[in-house]
């Protein structure tokens, strides 16, 4: 039976109690009566394996840990997910304009193959936005993620640290998401670009999947926009020139992204909302951070089509999408509909689907054998859209990843 999402009041000043005593929660709880215990999932055997600890640990943690608590955690596992690399990757921290002007900058991080970064050669550039339910997470929870990337197409990977929720709420990742691709497009050879021709990749994880999709939509309405109005002082003697549009990308690859926070819960979200890492649970908690509780938070976002993308209704003039689900995710069948939306409304998507691997997958490639495949799968696709690659790459396996 289909149940629609419980209501949460949450007050902010509680952020360092345990979520569970943030909330309280108005209305009967999500219903689990479709559970599958992990070990008889499809599970990959790695998984399987790993989640016998995990899996309760992440139900019980969410529910007694506070929001600093969790976010040192997840940044820990980050840190330790040490995936075998096929060159050595240089970093470098670089300063971006943030979308709030009394923050000034945000910190980001570009990573590149040793090689590369020597010959100072221009490269494809990945725009890579974080995951951890727009409150979690950063530079080092996904240093191994980007990292694994830059190894594998041969790309510059740019990490943008985007301001994270409770703290600064919707809109403010997505506002800082559009300032750092503009300031990448008014400064491509700064990124090792091609200036006439700048070939850019967007990619993030489950909040960084939504915000893939939301920037994604962005530029296209940004240059829509700026098609149609005219040039300043336009029919006159001392006409200006229109600015040049933003830079389109070359894909946009969201990993089992976010898609809309407001619908009745599909079925995978009733059967994985419990053991298996991400859980229903935390996941109406980080919504509660980012978009508010309110009844009167919920009519003004609930019919918000970047925040919500399956309700818009064109999705023509986007780059090709390469939309990426894992099998065992409580945001499994809403990335399965939201790729076939977009391609019934216009646009050109791919879905991939990681059998028998669980959300966040990304950020565990060193003990999922399984997880570091379908991301050389995914990078191989890159490669492929951006027509060339930097130094690092070779051939890929598709081990476990199966497109639809």
């Amino acid at each position: 039976m289909v149940q629609s999402r419980p209501h949460h009041e949450i007050d902010f000043r509680l952020r360092d109690r345990p979520l569970a005593t943030s909330l309280t929660v108005m209305g009967s709880a999500a219903s689990h009566e479709l559970y599958v215990p992990p070990d008889r999932a499809p599970l990959d055997p790695a998984v399987r394996a790993r989640l016998r600890v995990t899996g309760p640990v992440f139900d019980h943690g969410s529910k007694v840990l506070p929001l600093w608590a969790l976010r040192k955690v997840y940044d820990a596992g980050g840190l330790l997910d040490k995936p075998t690399l096929r060159c050595e990757i240089v970093e470098e921290d670089a300063a971006i304009p943030s979308a709030d002007p009394a923050l000034h900058q945000m910190t980001c991080r570009v990573y590149a193959p040793r090689l590369l970064h020597m010959r100072g050669d221009t490269s494809p550039l990945l725009f890579y936005i974080h995951g951890g339910g727009y409150s979690l997470g950063g530079l080092a929870s996904h240093q191994s993620t980007c990292r694994f990337l830059a190894a594998e197409t041969g790309f510059r990977v740019l990490a943008v640290n985007y301001r994270l929720a409770p703290e600064a709420p919707y809109p403010a990742a997505d506002n800082d998401c559009v300032a750092a691709y503009k300031h990448v497009c008014a400064f491509p050879t700064v990124f090792h670009l091609d200036a006439a021709n700048p070939k850019i990749i967007i990619s993030g994880d489950s909040a960084g999947g939504q915000l893939t999709l939301a920037l994604g939509l962005r530029i296209r309405e940004h240059n829509r926009a700026l098609s149609r109005a005219p040039a300043l002082g336009e029919g006159g003697a001392g006409a200006m020139p229109r600015p040049p549009p933003l830079a389109q990308p070359a894909q946009l690859v969201p990993f089992y992204p976010v898609i809309n926070r407001y619908k009745p819960l599909a079925p995978s979200n009733h059967k994985y909302g419990s053991g298996y890492e991400l859980t229903a649970y935390m996941a109406d908690c980080f919504a509660a951070y980012y978009l508010g509780a309110t009844k009167e938070a919920r009519a003004v976002h609930e019919a918000d089509p970047f925040l919500n993308p399956d309700l818009q209704t064109d999705m023509s003039g986007l780059p090709p999408t390469l939309l990426v689900t894992a099998e065992c995710d409580i945001l499994h069948d809403e990335g399965v509909a939201m790729a076939a939306h977009m391609a019934a409304a216009g646009g050109e998507c791919t879905h991939l689907e990681a059998h028998g691997l669980l959300h966040g997958f990304v950020t565990h490639l060193a003990p999922y054998p399984a997880a570091a495949a379908v991301v050389r799968d995914v990078a191989a696709r890159m490669v492929k859209a951006a027509g060339g690659a930097g130094a690092g790459t070779s051939s890929t396996t598709t081990a476990g990843a199966v497109p639809t």
